[in-house]
C-alpha cells in the first residue's frame, strides 16, 4: 500500500507548526497540492501569487483561482504583477531567469516587512532531475549537481516527493489545479528536456527517479564532508581582526588541488578562483574587486575586507564633549598642567595654546606632513606609512586630528612635536584612543 505524501512529509512539517510562512502559490498542480496539505495540517501560512504578465488571459484566470482558494479557505493572499519583457530588456536577462530574480526578490521583500520564518515552494524530486541534466550538460561542480536546495530563508518540502505522487494525491484528495499550457511548448531549455529527453530515459530506466534520489543523497553527503574540510581550513588559515580577513600566502599556495580551495574559500565573497590564483603571484598593491568586497596582496598576504560605502570623511570636533564615538572613539579631558609624558600613541597630550580650533578629524591628502614626535624634521604622512609598514587598509583607516590645516595628531598612532604639551604648558586637552 502506497503511502501518501501527506504521511511523508508529516513529521517534517511539524517542525514549522509554530513558525510563520509564506507559501508562493502558481495556482498549478504543485503548489496547489501544498496549499491544501498545509491548511489541512494547520499551518500558519499566507500566499504570494505572481503575475508575470507572459500568457494573457490565462495568467488573469490563474490569479482569480488563487485568489479565490485563498479567501474561501481565509488565507491571508498576497498579489504582485510584473513587467517581466521590460525587466528583461533592462537587465539583459531571459525569461526564465527574469521570473525567477522577479519572485523571489518579492517574496524575500514580503518575508522582511511581514516577518515571516519561511517562504515556502513547491519544487519536487521531478523538477530537482531536471535541474541535475541542465546544470550537467552545461559544466558544472558539486553545487551545480546538487541543483535546488533549501536555504535559511527558503524551504522545500516537496524536495524528495515525485510529479507523479503530487498528481495521484490531488485526484485521490480531489484538489484542483490550473494547467500551465506553455510547460507543454519546447521553446524552453528546461521544457525540452522535460518533454522529450526525460521520457526516453524513462523507458530505458523506469527507477530513475529513485536512482536519482540516492545519488542526490550521496552528493549532500560529500557536499556535507567538503564543507565541514573547508571550516576548519578557513578557520586555520583566517585571521580576522577587526572585520579584516588576513591569509598567508604561503598558507594558500600548500593547498591542494589550489584552484578548487580558492573557488570554496573566496567564491561567497565574489571572487573567481582564476583571477585569485594570478593575484597570488602579483606585487604587493595590486587588487580585486567584487561587488560587496575587496582583496589585495600585501607583503605575502592576501587581505579581504568589505566594501563599504564612503561617508563624509571630515568630522568637526566639539572640544565641550567628554568623547565622541564616530568616527572612531575618542575621550577628552581637559588638566591645567602637563604632568608627565605618556609612552603611548593611543593617548596624546595637546597644548591648547598651540592649537586653533576648531579641531577636525579627516583622512590623509597626498601631501600632507607632520613633525613626528620622538623623530627629527618633518615627514610626509605617506613615507611615515611606508617606514611602518601600513598595509593599504591601516592607510585608508587612518585618521588625522588636525588644527588650521596643520597635523596634530595621526590618532592612534604619533603625536606631531610642535603641538605636544611639555612641562611648561598650563592648559592641556587630553586625547584617548579607545580601540
Amino acid at each position: 500500500m502506497n503511502i501518501s505524501i501527506k504521511d511523508k512529509i508529516y513529521n517534517d512539517l511539524m517542525k514549522f507548526k509554530s513558525k510563520k510562512i509564506l507559501l508562493g502559490h502558481s495556482g498549478g498542480l504543485d503548489s496547489s497540492v501544498l496549499a491544501n496539505i498545509l491548511y489541512d495540517l494547520k499551518i500558519d501560512f499566507s500566499i504570494a501569487h505572481c503575475n508575470f504578465q507572459l500568457r494573457g488571459k490565462e495568467s488573469e484566470d490563474d490569479f482569480k483561482f488563487v485568489s479565490k482558494w485563498s479567501k474561501e479557505n481565509k488565507i491571508p493572499f498576497f498579489y504582485s504583477k510584473f513587467s517581466t519583457k521590460k525587466y528583461c530588456q533592462i537587465n539583459k536577462t531571459n525569461i526564465q531567469l527574469s521570473t525567477r530574480d522577479l519572485r523571489y526578490n518579492w517574496f524575500f521583500e514580503l518575508q522582511n516587512i511581514y516577518k515571516f520564518d519561511f517562504v515556502f515552494t513547491a519544487h519536487h524530486l521531478d523538477d530537482q532531475f531536471e535541474t541535475f541534466l541542465i546544470n550537467s550538460s552545461r559544466g558544472t561542480g558539486l553545487k551545480g549537481l546538487l541543483g535546488i536546495v533549501n536555504s535559511k530563508k527558503v524551504y522545500r518540502p516537496f524536495l524528495n516527493i515525485s510529479k507523479k505522487e503530487i498528481f495521484d494525491f490531488a485526484v485521490i484528495n480531489k484538489i484542483s489545479w490550473r494547467n500551465d499550457k506553455s510547460n507543454y511548448e519546447n521553446y524552453y531549455l528546461r521544457n525540452k528536456f522535460r518533454n522529450k529527453i526525460i521520457p526516453e530515459i524513462e523507458k530505458i530506466i523506469p527507477d530513475y527517479l529513485n536512482k536519482f534520489k540516492n545519488t542526490i543523497d550521496n552528493l549532500n553527503e560529500t557536499n556535507l564532508f567538503m564543507k565541514n574540510s573547508i571550516k576548519k581550513i578557513r578557520k586555520k588559515i583566517f585571521k580576522i581582526e577587526n572585520k579584516i580577513i588576513k591569509v598567508k600566502v604561503k598558507s594558500l599556495l600548500k593547498l591542494e588541488p589550489l584552484n578548487f580551495y580558492l573557488h570554496e574559500l573566496f567564491y561567497s565573497y565574489g571572487f573567481n578562483s582564476k583571477e585569485l590564483e594570478k593575484l597570488l603571484s602579483s606585487n604587493t598593491g595590486k587588487q580585486l574587486f567584487s561587488k560587496s568586497h575587496r582583496i589585495l596582496i600585501d607583503r605575502g598576504h592576501l587581505i579581504l575586507k568589505e566594501l563599504v560605502k564612503k561617508k563624509n570623511e571630515t568630522y568637526l570636533l566639539d572640544l565641550n564633549e567628554k568623547k565622541i564615538e564616530s568616527p572612531v572613539k575618542l575621550n577628552f579631558k581637559y588638566v591645567s598642567k602637563y604632568d608627565k609624558e605618556i609612552l603611548n600613541h593611543n593617548f596624546a597630550s595637546i597644548d591648547l595654546k598651540k592649537i586653533k580650533e576648531p579641531l577636525i578629524l579627516r583622512k590623509p591628502l597626498s601631501k600632507d606632513y607632520f613633525y613626528p614626535i620622538g623623530m627629527r624634521g618633518k615627514k610626509t604622512v605617506s613615507k611615515f606609512f611606508k617606514d611602518e609598514k601600513y598595509s593599504i587598509y591601516d592607510k585608508e583607516n587612518q585618521w588625522l586630528l588636525v588644527s588650521n590645516n596643520d597635523i596634530v595628531w595621526l590618532v592612534g598612532k604619533r603625536l606631531d612635536s610642535r603641538f605636544a604639551a611639555t612641562k611648561n604648558s598650563i592648559k592641556v586637552l587630553e586625547i584617548r584612543c579607545v580601540l
